[in-house]
């Protein structure tokens, strides 16, 4: 599983600190971290559907995390402790899953990086079903309290292996479903998931989203001789591309 994630990224870029990492679970959690989000801000395609704010976490946020959680990445990656990890891992739901996997490893240090006091993210809620009427209808990634703000955050999660194509606009980078690009699955986010006031939770009950933030990471890929490429101002300028 941890092929598709850390790495073939290794080919893509010349700064790829996850590779410093010779276990390919630690590896794989490097990389969710060391990666920026694709985004420099979120974009919004859906200005008169009357939906909430959405931010994304700068480079320099994530690079913060990386720098914060290496300590303990280097006693995974020696240690016993990659057991821990493993377990975590492999007990998941569909841990074979790139998108679970995603999922997984970012839960596992959201969960034991607040338990070593690394970074300030409660999980108060993962998953989390949203019905209409009887039907299930949807769901939300991670429902976090932010205990440096004092603000109750919604992360929804994303890894994307898109091929682009010009103008290079969000909706030119595609994914191998032709249905699936970067501007449609911002535009679900934002209209569906994102949508959401209130959450009920099994531990802390019901909470109510303070801020919204989506976390899209993965790696683009450009034409073969491509060799006019701009970056986009919407595009981080340090995310993976091939």
């Amino acid at each position: 599983m941890s092929e598709p994630i850390a790495h073939s990224l290794s080919i893509l870029t010349n700064h790829a600190p996850w590779e410093a990492y010779q276990r390919p679970y630690v590896r794989d959690l490097a990389y969710v971290l060391a990666c920026p989000n694709v985004l420099t801000g979120w974009l919004d395609f859906a200005p008169y559907q009357n939906t909430h704010t959405v931010s994304v976490h700068s480079a320099s946020f994530w690079q913060q995390q990386f720098d914060a959680y290496q300590q303990r990445l280097e006693e995974l990656d020696t240690t016993n402790a990659y057991q821990e990890l493993t377990r975590y891992l492999l007990t998941r739901p569909s841990p074979n899953r790139l998108g679970f996997h995603f999922e997984g490893l970012l839960s596992f240090w959201l969960a034991d990086g607040f338990a070593r006091q690394l970074h300030p993210y409660e999980t108060l809620a993962s998953n989390v079903q949203l019905f209409n009427g009887k039907q299930t209808s949807g769901e939300l990634d991670l429902i976090l309290y932010n205990h440096k703000e004092a603000v109750t955050e919604h992360w929804e999660l994303a890894i994307k292996f898109f091929m682009g194509s010009a103008p290079f606009a969000p909706e030119n980078w595609v994914g191998i479903n032709s249905n699936d690009n970067l501007q449609r699955k911002m535009t679900h986010m934002q209209t569906k998931q994102f949508r959401t006031i209130w959450v009920d939770t099994k531990d802390h009950g019901q909470v109510k989203i303070d801020k919204r933030y989506g976390v899209i990471k993965g790696r683009f890929f450009l034409p073969i001789n491509t060799t006019d490429f701009i970056y986009p101002a919407w595009l981080s300028l340090s995310f993976p591309m091939h």
